[in-house]
This record gives C-alpha cells, structure tokens and sequence, in this order.
C-alpha cells in the first residue's frame, strides 16, 4: 500500500471520530477569552506542503501554532506570524547512541541535525519534534523510548 492510500485511509479514519484534518488550512480554537490559530500544512515530504494556502486569512497579530508532518517545514517559513511548530516525521531519529544521538532518522539521512525535543528558531520561534510512537519502514528503535507529548499553554499575562 503506498504512503498516499495509507494517508487516506488514516484521515479518513480520524473524520469518522469527528476530528478534522488541518491539510494546508487552519482553523481557530478557543478557551475562555484566549483564541489561537492552528494552522496545518500538508506534508512537506509528499510535496503536498502549501504554505501560501496554509495561512490564507491568517492575521499577523494572531497567536499561531503550525502543525506539520515534518520538521522541515521551517526551512520553508519567511513572514508567516507563528511562533511554535509542533512536528513528528523522525521517529526520534530511531537509532540513537549515547554521547552522539541520532544516527538515522527517516528521510532525514545520517547524523541528522532536528530529531526530537525543543530547538529555538531566527525570529522568536520554537520547533518541537515529538519522537512519536512508531517506526518508519525499519522496525527497530534503539535507545530512543517511544513517546507522546501533552503540551500545557497559558498566555503571557498569567
């Protein structure tokens, strides 16, 4: 099965529950008085990534996290207003070594400089790679714990 079908089926799977796919297009999500902008892009790996689209009708002053598949996608950003960027794509970088970290990560060669945790970015900006859960097409992880993450928010004046 080819990583499009399998995208497909998952999206569609994930409709059924009611929850929406943010393929490049954003959405805003409130609490109490506090608004924020979850802008998704589609998979820059797949070049199915449209920034332009992805933030369509996004205010420059609005509070916004980007959702993409892959890191990468911050190689791609200029003037888009957000300030966090939650992605996945690395598995972590699947083999790890001590004192050395990543050796592989899929799609992202040997010795991979963006594998998981939180890294500054120009312009005020935080890149977060979760490792995830699963494995790419090698199923081995090695010194690298899976995980997810639960992320807390609060706005500035708290």
């Amino acid at each position: 099965m080819s990583q499009s079908s399998k995208a497909k089926r998952i999206s569609s799977c994930i409709n059924r529950l009611r929850c929406k796919c943010l393929t490049n297009e954003s959405i805003i999500a409130y609490h109490q008085t506090d608004a924020i902008r979850l802008v998704g892009v589609g998979d820059a790996s797949s070049y199915d990534a449209d920034l332009s689209r992805s933030f369509s009708g996004v205010g420059a002053t609005e509070a916004v996290i980007l959702l993409s598949h892959t890191p990468d996608i911050v190689d791609q950003l200029s003037t888009e207003p957000v300030r966090l960027i939650l992605s996945g794509h690395t598995h972590g970088g699947q083999i790890r070594l001590p004192f050395i970290g990543a050796v592989i990560a899929p799609g992202h060669g040997l010795f991979p400089k963006r594998t998981k945790g939180l890294y500054p970015l120009p312009n005020k900006r935080q890149l977060y790679i979760d490792s995830g859960l699963g494995m790419s097409r090698i199923p081995v992880r090695f010194w690298n714990q899976s995980q997810y993450s639960l992320i807390d928010m609060w706005s500035e004046e708290q």
